[in-house]
């Protein structure tokens, strides 16, 4: 079964599992602390529930992840790098 994502400006691309594992890996590195296989394991079987996911979805079950595993640390770089993107890709439409 092949999965997609629905990207911000409503594009469908094929899903990448190594974009998650690297967005999560740079989330433990940014805290100093070492990255846990079994974060990734846990989105990625979240993600078995259906073939397409919203790129916030995923992020959404990223987030409820690192909480649910006690990294709060963690969760907290990640939402703080999901809101600056926010902030950037906002300022950029403002521009154009």
């Amino acid at each position: 079964m092949e999965k997609y994502v629905i990207k911000r400006n409503g594009d469908y691309k094929p899903f990448e599992p190594f974009k998650i594992k690297d967005a999560i890996v740079k989330s433990f590195t940014s805290v100093s602390l070492p990255f846990d296989e079994r974060i990734f394991e846990k989105v990625m079987a979240g993600l078995d529930a259906k073939e397409t996911w919203a790129v916030e979805e995923i992020q959404d079950i990223i987030e409820k992840t690192l909480f649910d595993y006690h990294y709060f640390t963690v969760m907290r770089s990640f939402m703080l790098y999901r809101h600056t993107r926010k902030l950037q890709r906002e300022h950029v439409q403002g521009l154009n």
